[in-house]
């Protein structure tokens, strides 16, 4: 849609502010990697990241991209979609960069959140022969238009059972034996890597209840006071002479 074209009072201008966390369940031991990314609609905001090495099947970057993006609201007062599109690229020292897959987020699924803090997300690679997990935070602030507008009505909560299903295809009760393993890594991927993320919120809350418990002890330790008079012995005590 071009914006030229849109009545003034049903654009809302959005700073927004997308953190890329990591790319988990690379299957591939080494490899440097980078994403491409670009703002389908709302903008014309586009770059790289930098790139990251692979360590545990594991690609981190913890990279945020700042860029503003105009949304537009219908005449019922919901925001049409605005997509941000990223694309995994495998890079080769003299050679091509090889396409691992994309990931597209519809900013409008986020502009109603309220927050200063990321919502987290997860999405499974689309067109990928990977069974890889792109992870992402995203925070937008209302910077100009009419506030009265309306997220869509089927905000989704995350992203990788919807990813998933476009995968996987209707459920027809057909499924050859290849499939059926592909779908069954998906879902073990996807409980090990909520469960891991469990793991390093609780982790870090008792290490954080620690480090308090320590300072409050220390804060509260009240020394003896020094003893003036000299030392005496007990009456009974024996002679070293």
């Amino acid at each position: 849609m071009d914006l030229l074209f849109v009545a003034k009072h049903r654009k809302v201008q959005f700073d927004v502010v997308c953190t890329i966390y990591e790319l988990a369940g690379v299957p591939y031991v080494s490899g440097s990697y980078y994403i491409k990314w670009r703002l389908k609609q709302g903008g014309t905001a586009r770059g790289f990241t930098t790139r990251a090495s692979v360590k545990d099947h594991v690609v981190k970057w913890d990279v945020p991209l700042n860029l503003d993006a105009t949304l537009v609201a219908g005449k019922d007062g919901v925001l049409q979609p605005c997509e941000l599109q990223l694309k995994i690229r495998q890079a080769r020292p003299g050679e091509a960069s090889d396409d691992m897959g994309h990931v597209t987020i519809n900013l409008a699924d986020f502009a109603s959140i309220s927050s200063s803090r990321a919502e987290t997300h997860r999405y499974l690679l689309q067109e990928s022969h990977i069974n890889a997990v792109l992870r992402v935070g995203v925070i937008m602030n209302l910077v100009k238009g009419d506030a009265s507008f309306r997220a869509p009505p089927a905000v989704r909560q995350d992203q990788l059972l919807d990813s998933i299903r476009d995968v996987t295809g209707p459920d027809d009760g057909v499924q050859d034996e290849a499939e059926a393993q592909r779908n069954k890594e998906i879902m073990q991927f996807f409980d090990k890597t909520a469960l891991l993320d469990k793991y390093r919120i609780t982790e870090a809350d008792a290490h954080l209840h620690v480090v308090d418990q320590i300072f409050e002890d220390v804060m509260a330790y009240h020394p003896p006071p020094a003893s003036s008079s000299p030392t005496m012995m007990a009456p009974n005590a024996p002679s070293l002479a």
